[in-house]
């Protein structure tokens, strides 16, 4: 089932897409795809972020994403992505959609991991290698980490400004 009906898109745009102004006069569109995946068409995300350059993507509690959605995303806002927020979603990998809808991602500033499973010491490692240069804020909220992960991401994220446990 996908979006087709003027008042479902817009319904859906003011239910999970939210626009943020930040200090540096950037807006970041909110996203919170938890209860609208099935509905997503690639045109109606590509309509609603087409004036953005950022991009703050939120998944809670999502059964079961398609790792070809996923890359169907990537293209579409991977490279607006700057925040990513995954909290309860047990049943999707790291390797399998995580990475696919990171594979644009150049400059993921804010990732936030809550109560995921799959989001480890490799996880956090592959993610600190990547945006070592980008990340300012970290959020680990239930998650099994090392210490020696934590020190990792510290000596690499030279930005890194915010990090919460």
């Amino acid at each position: 089932m996908s979006i087709s009906g003027i008042a479902l898109l817009e319904a859906c745009e003011l239910t999970c897409c939210n626009v943020r102004k930040l200090s540096n006069n950037r807006k970041v569109l909110e996203i919170d795809l938890s209860n609208w995946l099935d509905l997503f068409s690639l045109e109606f995300l590509e309509h609603v972020t087409r004036s953005f350059s950022c991009i703050r993507l939120k998944l809670n509690a999502v059964p079961d994403l398609d790792s070809r959605k996923c890359s169907g995303f990537a293209e579409i806002i991977g490279d607006k992505i700057t925040e990513l927020w995954i909290e309860n979603c047990q049943e999707i990998t790291w390797s399998g959609e995580v990475v696919k809808l990171l594979a644009n991602t150049k400059a993921l500033e804010v990732l936030i991991l809550k109560n995921n499973k799959w989001a480890d010491d490799f996880v956090l490692e592959q993610m600190s290698v990547r945006y070592k240069k980008s990340l300012i804020h970290l959020e680990l909220e239930n998650i099994m980490v090392s210490n020696n992960a934590l020190f990792q991401i510290g000596r690499r994220c030279t930005y890194l400004r915010t990090l919460l446990l």
